[in-house]
């Protein structure tokens, strides 16, 4: 895979949650992989988009609750 320049200067765990979700890795592979629990993906996954994309992190859409 061809590095992303958006990547650089991202922290690590950053970085790899961006590169995993674009490589179809689902929560849980992702949350088993950085060793953190499920329920912190997507708030990471979130934050590192707006890093990424250099976009104020409350302009991205909001985490939707799972209710389940």
């Amino acid at each position: 895979m061809a590095e992303d320049p958006r990547l650089d200067g991202l922290p690590e765990a950053h970085a790899l949650a961006l590169r995993l979700t674009e490589e179809g890795v689902d929560e849980e592979g992702i949350a088993t992989r950085l060793g953190i629990p499920v329920e912190a993906v997507a708030p990471l996954v979130r934050l590192a988009t707006a890093k990424a994309s250099r976009v104020p992190l409350e302009e991205l859409d909001p985490i939707e609750e799972d209710t389940s």
